[in-house]
């Protein structure tokens, strides 16, 4: 689901306060079934819990275009939430343990999968905790990008896109986060959204990365 760029989710994180430095995860030496040891998952809400693992699917490189959507793919291991639960109600989350960053870049490529009541999924950051986070996500059955905020387990008032995207299932989406201070600049395939105009929050400074998805979502 998730394969970072910049670390749902495939590869790299890159921080600007240290020119060229960067995170790039790869799974390629990683077991098929298992979820490497250097994530944490929980679920917000309740239900059934979520499988993250190691799969093999094809997927976009890592130097592809962030538009390149399901063009020239190739097998790869990526990290996926593999399972559907009418179940559950809440969020699946998938945080990676080993740092907190405050100003970075976060790129990842995102496909959902399947989804019979939802279809949405995404990247975590600045999170504090499971409970404590922003995301970035897809809305595949509203067609919508939406940034929201999550505090204290409860969403706050957040954004979403006007009018209908094409954001079809079973096709790869590039997201990024670019967070500078209390600037957060969000971006779809590599278009910036909300008319181009970054967001302004300062109450969560720094915390972990991660990928997210909700209620019987699967997503790669």
């Amino acid at each position: 689901m998730f394969r970072l760029i910049s670390i749902f989710l495939a590869g790299t994180i890159w921080f600007p306060e240290i020119k060229a430095d960067e995170i790039r995860l790869d799974f390629t030496q990683k077991k098929v079934g298992e979820l490497p040891e250097i994530f944490s998952t929980s679920l917000l809400g309740k239900g059934d819990p979520a499988n993250w693992e190691i799969i093999e699917k094809p997927a976009p490189s890592s130097v592809a275009k962030a538009n390149s959507g399901n063009k020239n793919l190739a097998t790869s291991r990526i990290l996926s939430q593999t399972s559907s639960s009418h179940l559950r109600n809440g969020s699946p989350i998938c945080l990676f343990k080993s740092n907190e960053f405050g100003d970075f870049t976060y790129s990842v490529r995102v496909r959902i999968d399947s989804g019979a009541f939802r279809q949405i999924a995404g990247i975590v950051f600045r999170a504090k905790d499971e409970k404590n986070f922003y995301a970035l996500l897809i809305n595949s059955i509203d067609k919508k990008i939406m940034l929201i905020k999550v505090v204290n387990g409860k969403q706050v008032p957040s954004w979403s896109s006007l009018g209908e995207l094409n954001l079809p299932k079973n096709h790869w989406h590039t997201l990024s986060v670019v967070c500078k201070s209390d600037r957060i600049s969000c971006y779809h395939n590599g278009v910036m959204i909300n008319n181009g105009n970054p967001f302004s929050d300062s109450e969560q400074l720094k915390g972990k990365i991660g990928f997210i998805t909700f209620r019987d979502t699967t997503a790669s």
